[in-house]
């Protein structure tokens, strides 16, 4: 068999090329895209912590100018239809039943009000059974959209915290116009409570 040089010389650069683009690739692959979790500080909050937290926060959580005026402490359960929990239960208690014997809901909320009854701060404490990790997973906003009813959007703020194994909704109503500063101090306010919760 006779080989044309042409033919061994491209035989050899693709040898080398491919040899060049395989040690890069080595050096510089992706990351492995499933990341494991830290779990030295994931211990998940009981059920037992959950209640205690959310009774401390009613009690001693603190916006300067406002009052707690309402909450879920004491016995609340919470309905739903089951479709809308993916089938999973009726009610947003621990085990998805009600039952005599001690219902433990895993949704819990308070309210809190200006003296001049023109803003409110709902804050609502959900319990899981599993780690989500400490983050703030949003925050919409619906400044700059043009076809929305400004005065209606303007008037409401929301965010959503994860903590451990609970997800937190911060909730802001104005009659006027929603206080992104006001938002900004309580969710830091509800960052440092549960971090400090022991």
């Amino acid at each position: 068999m006779k080989f044309n040089k042409k033919i061994i010389i491209l035989i050899i650069i693709s040898a080398a090329l491919v040899s060049i683009l395989v040690s890069i690739y080595a050096k510089y692959k992706p990351a492995n895209i499933v990341k494991t979790v830290d779990n030295s500080n994931s211990k998940i909050l009981s059920y037992n912590d959950y209640e205690r937290l959310f009774n401390n926060m009613v009690d001693n959580f603190k916006v300067p100018g406002f009052e707690v005026k309402a909450s879920t402490l004491g016995d609340n359960v919470t309905v739903i239809d089951k479709e809308l929990s993916f089938d999973k239960r009726q009610y947003l208690t621990l085990d998805g039943t009600l039952n005599s014997s001690g219902t433990k809901p895993t949704d819990e909320q308070f309210t809190l009000e200006d003296k001049a009854q023109s803003k409110q701060i709902t804050i609502g404490i959900f319990y899981t059974n599993s780690y989500i990790g400490n983050d703030l997973l949003g925050w919409p906003n619906n400044d700059g959209f043009a076809n929305l009813n400004k005065s209606l959007s303007d008037k409401c703020s929301y965010s959503v915290l994860t903590y451990k194994n609970l997800v937190i909704l911060i909730h802001q109503s104005s009659v006027d116009k929603a206080d992104i500063n006001l938002m900004n101090e309580t969710i830091k306010s509800l960052i440092l409570v549960l971090k400090n919760f022991k």
